[in-house]
């Protein structure tokens, strides 16, 4: 609304009647002079002109309405066919819209207000009949009508619109609430008008405010314009609950931020991978050169146990990554063969911050079948769950409280998983809306009330169910069951590999990365009687095979820039010799959800940064021995 604007709603304010204007008079009298003095005062009236026609009697009256039509109908409540309020109520529903003036000999409180009460305009006394004011009386009569009509038109639009509408007079007391705002505010119109508003209002631009009704608070906007009300100066106030919108961009920004920090997961994993692998590498390699000099020179007594513990520590931050990519997948919707008991271990290390201080973490596995879910889906439910838990219990007791993930297969073999623990338990109240969207018990800025409703989405997404028992100061267990994965989906290998006895010699190995640490360690790892050529762009690879090379197995990365590790596996399936079939692909984490479903289609070794040498090792052998086989 523009704040500018100026609004005239009802009062009696001066005649809007035009010069000239013509207006229809129906005068039931049944005294000659009454009649003709009306009649007179009327034609005299030098502001409008009036059409007067006269009856004497009630059914004269009655014959005349239809064809007359008046604007106003003057009345004598005694004729000689109708005596007293009868008149009245026989003239009402015939003339609903005309203005009716009754007109009697005397006029007292008792009998003003018996026919207003019966539809009557106003009432005077027929002395008022020879006076000047006559003809501006009834004129106001019309106005107020008119205006009367208009300000019942404006009220029901009011009521009709979707927002909270009240007139507030300067003095801050409400002369008007429309339907919306009884709603909102949660009061009777009658407790409501004539009282202080509450809140300060003045024209501006929106404003935000609270509004606390029904037990709960509701988020408004409160916009604000200038008016007229009853010929004086107000404010319309409009307020727009905001308080649904509010929740759902609050549901965007949070799935926005999960977004973001998926993204982010993906990118710091890949950073650390590439490194990480050198690392890792290099100490599994001293460590063998150790374990192997171990007999013979003498070695600084610590020296073996302090690189055993960096690689144990290395060790750690490549499961941190791997928990890491698997939420940064979170995007990816594909329901397979899931190893609950891999993400349960994955999670559960995640959660380890929130969990440690508060209780012990005990973990009660069942022999189950895989599920039929999505591992990063189920994690993100797993993690929320044991949050929650781990909320449940205050910090600083820790020896004294517990939190038990268990699995295990009911008896029409689905698989559960639960998570139970020692916390504060749940009133029947909080268990009744436990999963509804943005409900919680925490504190502002702890909780977003949307963890269990989208953990209970993607359960059900799955095909399982999600439940609690909890009491009051007896703990918590949600029960999470999944359908198990079909025999032969849960079976299937993703990359089946055929053991075969490792060569005698040497081969020549390509190594495609950007990254020399990782190139590096991978001279280390296939010594003589191998040879390795390093390339760090897959552009260099594409020039030596143009120049005719000879590869026995290619060890590519997948995310590199211009030429990416799949489009050199396209280059090389193009050229013809078999070369793509004896690739191995290695990718630190970071790449696109069409780069994984490609990869997913593709029979060739795929190897997750950092390795382990020894699986790297018989990846290649496999590859090496197979392409020399006689029928290769």
């Amino acid at each position: 609304m523009n704040r500018a604007a100026q609004f005239v709603l009802h009062g009696s304010g001066p005649l809007r009647t035009t010069p000239g204007q013509q207006v229809s008079v129906l005068v039931v009298e049944d005294n000659p002079g009454d009649a003709n003095l009306i009649r007179e005062r009327l034609t005299e009236a030098p502001y409008a002109r009036f059409d007067v026609a006269m009856v004497p009697t009630l059914a004269a009256a009655r014959v005349a309405l239809p064809r007359v039509r008046p604007d106003v109908l003057v009345i004598d409540l005694q004729l000689p066919d109708s005596q007293g309020l009868s008149t009245l109520d026989a003239l009402v529903d015939q003339a609903p819209a005309a203005v009716k003036l009754v007109v009697t000999g005397s006029v007292d409180s008792e009998t003003r207000t018996r026919a207003i009460d019966r539809g009557a305009d106003d009432i005077l006394g027929k002395e008022d009949l020879r006076t000047q004011l006559f003809s501006r009386s009834l004129l106001h009569l019309m106005e107020r009508r008119r205006a009367d009509a208009a300000f019942r038109e404006l009220t029901g639009m009011l009521d009709a619109t979707p927002d909270a509408i009240l007139v507030v007079g300067h003095d801050g007391v409400v002369r008007y609430v429309n339907e919306v705002a009884l709603t909102l505010f949660d009061r009777r119109r009658e407790d409501f008008i004539g009282e202080l508003l509450g809140f300060s209002v003045s024209a501006g631009d929106p404003v935000h405010i609270e509004i606390h009704a029904r037990g709960e608070r509701r988020q408004c906007e409160l916009r604000v314009a200038p008016l007229q009300w009853d010929q004086h100066p107000a404010w319309l106030a409009t307020l727009r609950d905001i308080t649904e919108r509010r929740k759902m961009e609050a549901q965007v920004a949070f799935a926005d931020r999960m977004v973001s920090i998926g993204t982010l997961a993906a990118g710091v994993g890949h950073e650390i991978n590439n490194p990480l692998t050198s690392v890792m590498a290099n100490l599994e390699l001293a460590l063998s050169e150790l374990e192997h000099h171990r007999e013979g020179d003498p070695l600084p007594a610590d020296l073996f146990e302090e690189v055993h513990d960096a690689y144990e520590s290395a060790d750690r931050i490549r499961a941190i990554v791997r928990d890491l990519k698997l939420f940064s997948r979170a995007e990816e919707e594909q329901v397979g063969p899931v190893d609950i008991h891999r993400v349960l271990d994955s999670t559960a290390r995640m959660a380890s911050t929130e969990i440690r201080h508060r209780a012990r973490l005990l973990k009660r596995y069942g022999e189950v079948p895989p599920v039929m879910a999505n591992d990063a889906r189920l994690g993100q439910v797993v993690l929320n769950l044991l949050v929650n838990a781990a909320h449940a219990i205050d910090a600083g007791d820790h020896d004294n409280n517990h939190i038990e993930l268990r699995t295990a297969v009911d008896d029409e073999g689905w698989v559960l998983i639960q998570v139970k623990d020692s916390g504060s338990g749940m009133s029947e109240d909080v268990k009744r809306r436990l999963f509804a969207a943005f409900f919680t018990t925490k504190p502002v800025g702890v909780g977003t009330g949307l963890g269990l409703a989208i953990s209970q989405r993607i359960v059900t997404s799955f095909g399982g169910t999600i439940t609690v028992q909890s009491e009051l100061g007896d703990g918590s267990c949600f029960t999470v069951r999944l359908p198990p994965a079909t025999q032969a989906a849960a079976a299937a290998p993703v990359h089946p590999v055929t053991r075969i006895v490792p060569p005698t010699r040497g081969a020549r190995i390509l190594v495609v990365d950007d990254e020399p640490l990782v190139t590096n360690v991978v001279r280390r790892i296939f010594p003589v009687p191998h040879e390795v050529v390093v390339c760090h762009s897959g552009a260099h690879a594409v020039g030596l095979l143009e120049i005719g090379e000879h590869y026995d197995v290619v060890l590519c990365d997948v995310m590199m820039p211009q030429v990416t590790g799949l489009e050199l596996y396209d280059i090389l399936a193009a050229r013809g010799a078999g070369l793509e079939e004896r690739m191995v692909f290695i990718t630190g984490g970071a790449f696109t959800p069409e780069a994984r479903a490609r990869l997913s289609t593709l029979p060739n070794p795929c190897l997750d940064k950092p390795f382990k040498i020894p699986a790297l090792r018989d990846v290649v052998e496999d590859i090496i021995a197979r392409s020399r086989l006689p029928d290769a």
